[in-house]
């Protein structure tokens, strides 16, 4: 509903004198009954004086809209008073008020009051427009300036309309960009947070399994460490073993060899050989009491000395090429006996038997063959003790001497 609808000519007063706020309240509610929408007055004023009550109307700059709303309005109406001197009314601001509009709504359900209401603020917060309107001369000229204000504010009214409407819609279309983006940014969060989920549940399957390995390869490199430990102290038993072993063996061939030593040190101390390696020369000298002693042993009877024995020299019964035959054996058998106490032995300190022939079996036997027998000798047992004596000194002829390991 425009305002212009709501104004009368009967209902405008332009040159009002008031002296107080009742006065004036009084004066604009003869103009509202005036226009003919008032079925009782006094209702009417009565509700317009308990709006007041509540708190004031003039809202400022010399401006006061009261209003009421009642059965004794038959139609929406619209007063208007201009006060040139300005009246007291108890404003905002608590300026005298020189404009006053009171506005008269039926009791419906519909607030047309406040429709009407807002119109006029808005009008009336154009200060050229309400000094305008102060200064109109007649009614008409007071309708046309709220006509084509109105118009103007209409006209402004529709574009502003338009354009919030359009802002509207920018806003609508920018509230969809705002809920694609809000859910691209949801979408994104939560494929940020499945990413990170993801990448948390990749990380921890790494570290569990690098862990794994970890663990494995440490198990493998003690079990490895514990075979080859094991190995190594098998092998240190073994060659301790063998060591042992060979120990043992080398104290067995220790002993064995210091027992050979000895044996041969036992034999080649012997006494018979003192005798073995007199010079042959001594041995003639007195081999005719070495024959005797072999003869008494084999004939086990006593042989008597001979008168002739005691002045036998034996090497004056030697030729001279049987003393050099017999000289030459001798060094021969000195040259035997060096090379015996000097034996080569070779790298595996090994000693080879050498059998050791004295060379006198030879001569031995044509010597004592040629020594004086006194002995008497019993002829029935000639042959016997011819073979018996003869066996001896072939016994007796050859000494061999065999040294082993």
């Amino acid at each position: 509903m425009r305002i212009t609808d709501l104004l009368d000519k009967r209902s405008i007063s332009l040159n009002e004198t008031p002296k107080t706020k009742s006065e004036a309240l009084d004066r604009i509610i003869d103009l509202m009954v005036a226009s003919g929408k008032i079925n009782d007055r006094e209702a009417y004023r009565e509700q317009v004086y308990a709006r007041e009550e509540e708190s004031t109307t003039g809202i400022g700059e010399g401006i006061a809209i009261p209003h009421g709303k009642c059965d004794a309005v038959t139609k929406p109406g619209l007063a208007a008073m201009v006060v040139k001197d300005g009246v007291e009314f108890d404003a905002l601001d608590g300026q005298p008020v020189t404009l006053m509009f009171l506005i008269a709504a039926p009791n419906t359900k519909d607030n047309v009051h406040l429709d009407v209401l807002s119109k006029l603020s808005v009008l009336m917060m154009d200060e050229v427009f309400a000094d305008a309107l102060r200064n109109a001369k007649s009614a008409d000229e007071f309708l046309d300036i709220i006509i084509d204000d109105y118009e103007d504010l209409v006209r402004d009214n529709r574009e502003l309309t338009t354009r919030v409407k359009e802002l509207e819609e920018k806003l609508a279309y920018f509230d969809e960009m705002k809920e694609s983006l809000s859910q691209s940014v949801i979408l994104a969060q939560e494929t940020a947070e499945k990413v990170k989920a993801s990448a948390a549940d990749e990380s921890a399957n790494l570290i569990n399994k690098a862990n794994f390995n970890a663990t494995r390869l440490i198990e493998e490199a003690k079990s490895k460490a514990s075979e080859i430990l094991r190995d190594a102290t098998d092998e240190a038993k073994r060659v301790a073993i063998e060591t042992e072993e060979l120990k043992r063996q080398s104290r067995v061939f220790h002993q064995r060899l210091l027992a050979a030593v000895e044996g041969q040190l036992s034999l080649a101390s012997a006494p018979e050989w003192e005798e073995l390696l007199q010079p042959t020369a001594i041995y003639l000298q007195n081999s005719d009491v070495a024959f005797k002693e072999v003869v008494e042993k084999v004939l086990d009877e006593y042989v008597p000395d001979s008168n002739d024995a005691a002045s036998f020299d034996a090497t004056r019964q030697f030729t001279p090429d049987e003393m050099a035959e017999l000289q030459r054996r001798v060094a021969e058998s000195n040259k035997q006996v060096k090379d015996f106490s000097n034996p080569d032995v070779d790298e595996t300190n090994d000693i080879t038997s050498t059998p050791v022939y004295f060379g006198i079996e030879d001569s031995f036997e044509s010597e004592v063959a040629n020594f004086p027998i006194s002995a008497p000798v019993d002829e029935d047992n000639d042959s016997e003790q011819e073979a018996t004596v003869e066996k001896n000194l072939n016994e007796t002829q050859t000494f061999k001497l065999n040294i082993s390991e």
